[in-house]
């Protein structure tokens, strides 16, 4: 005979986008405290004794779910809502077969008028994927996808959970995959993935879950090897494939080595390395590529990776910067109310510094060494920085000011500073580059963040003199400096090798001389 406990968090695990339930022992019995997510703002407590009739508890608590359902969850004033209401009724008590279901379902969206809520019809989509059934994943796919972008993306999601197991309300596989995989949206991919690989690790999955999860990021990361080209690469990954998806990891050094004198190849790779979701089980293949890059003095890939780190997984909010191609708003809401999100937010985090703080202290070893590598991996990585837009970006990379406390020894005062950072003062390799010869800013020992020196504030004026670290190694080849000056979209990278050509008067002089003759 099952406790009472044990049958209300059984109840629950079924009703987990419904209900959030905690359930706490007193002395004179068990209260049970429900909380409506997104819907229902008031709280409402239940109170259990012990020697109730469990039948008639679970009855009654099913009755109450049924009436949250029915009431709370569709607005009656809106057309439709009465019969998406039903359907969601029916898919809770699990009335109908997936098939009927699914056939009304179909009927409601193609006859549903513009006004009609979103929501109900969402709740049917992720209960029909709880049934785990090939009729569901099925009739999802005949069904098709509807026309508004959010219902469109709950339905690729139901159909990945139909396909590959559920967790937390959130998917992976299948036509999701596709949908992303062929938008190149890589920042979706990577964060998709590392909830994949996240999950994967949970004890509550069995082995056969645990296994198709893992699978699904290199099964979609080999299909960026597939768009490259580059048909005997593909071969060999779809080889690795089948022997499981760490054999392709495992293998991608070999890949790396192999196709180093064909661009094509090096992009695959690359395209692998920026899609690999920074957790621990896929960050050893990342920092073996990385060695092997470092060893060979491959400059582009070098480049490529530091940018990779520093600009698209930016310190700031990896995850959750604004894309064009994603639904930022619905990860912006999982992250405020998933615990679990943080924490994997947390750990991409240390990977990212850490990944991205190994590169920036080998790029200033060979700067001090006076290293011509310094300025190849430089001029390569500045490339790759785009005209920024400031609209999109002040939302996330935004200047700010953080005020601390410091006792001053010859005054015996406690005083309150203000420090204030640049909006993209996290980028530690991009500021070295530009910045890490200048009175406007300066990285404290320990610190993660270039920090304005006073009395510069974020939007003061810009220095006339030059910046940028080891200025006697770029006077070596301002060749660098004059093809960055022509290339370049950024702003900050234009400014830099304009005023390191102006004082290079040797250079200017010959540029001069040639053009006269």
């Amino acid at each position: 005979m099952k406790t009472l406990k044990q049958a209300f968090f059984q109840h629950a695990a079924k009703q987990h986008e419904v209900l959030e339930l905690a359930l706490c022992k007193q002395q004179e019995g068990y209260f049970l405290r429900k909380r409506q997510g997104r819907v229902c703002g008031q709280l409402q407590e239940m109170k259990w004794e012990v020697g109730q009739d469990q039948a008639r508890a679970i009855t009654a608590f099913e009755a109450e779910i049924a009436s949250i359902g029915a009431q709370g969850f569709v607005p009656g004033t809106q057309p439709g809502a009465s019969a998406v209401s039903q359907l969601y009724d029916l898919a809770t008590r699990r009335a109908m077969k997936p098939g009927a279901l699914l056939q009304r379902l179909s009927s409601e969206i193609q006859g549903r008028k513009p006004a009609a809520p979103v929501l109900p019809i969402r709740r049917v989509f992720r209960l029909l994927a709880e049934h785990q059934l090939p009729a569901a994943e099925e009739g999802l796919l005949r069904l098709g996808p509807p026309s508004s972008t959010e219902e469109r993306y709950h339905w690729l999601a139901a159909v990945g959970r139909c396909s590959a197991g559920h967790f937390h309300g959130y998917g992976t596989g299948g036509s999701l995959w596709e949908e992303v995989v062929q938008a190149e949206n890589l920042p979706f991919v990577r964060q998709m993935a590392a909830a994949s690989c996240y999950w994967a690790q949970e004890k509550s999955f069995s082995a056969e879950q645990r296994k198709t999860l893992l699978s699904l990021c290199p099964q979609r990361l080999r299909q960026l090897l597939e768009k490259a080209g580059n048909q005997s690469l593909y071969d060999t990954a779809l080889e690795l494939m089948q022997q499981g998806p760490k054999k392709l990891l495992g293998k991608l050094g070999w890949l790396y080595l192999a196709g180093r004198e064909q661009q094509q190849v090096k992009a695959a790779v690359l395209k692998l390395c920026c899609a690999l979701p920074l957790v621990n089980a896929y960050v050893p293949y990342l920092q073996h590529l990385m060695e092997l890059a470092l060893v060979l003095d491959d400059a582009y890939f070098i480049a490529q990776l530091l940018y990779h780190l520093e600009h698209e997984c930016y310190q700031g909010e990896p995850f959750l910067a604004p894309s064009p191609q994603g639904p930022a708003a619905i990860w912006s809401r999982l992250a405020n109310d998933s615990r679990a999100y943080q924490q994997l937010k947390s750990e991409m985090h240390k990977q990212i510094n850490r990944l991205s703080g190994q590169l920036f202290r080998w790029l200033l070893r060979m700067g001090e060494n006076q290293n011509l590598m310094y300025l190849r991996v430089a001029t390569k990585m500045l490339l790759c920085y785009q005209q920024p837009d400031y609209r999109l970006e002040a939302k996330v990379f935004a200047p700010m000011a953080v005020s601390r406390y410091r006792f001053h020894s010859d005054s015996k005062e406690i005083r309150r500073e203000h420090i204030h950072y640049d909006a993209w003062a996290g980028q530690q390799a991009f500021y070295l580059l530009l910045f890490g010869n200048s009175s406007r800013y300066a990285l404290r020992p320990y610190a993660s963040k270039w920090q304005c020196v006073p009395p510069f504030r974020p939007g003061g004026p810009i220095a006339r003199q030059r910046e940028e670290a080891f200025p006697a190694l770029w006077d070596r080849q301002p060749a660098s400096l004059l093809f960055l000056a022509t290339r370049t979209p950024h702003p900050w990278v234009k400014n830099f090798a304009l005023k390191a050509l102006r004082d290079h008067p040797l250079y200017l002089e010959a540029y001069r001389q040639r053009k006269g003759s």
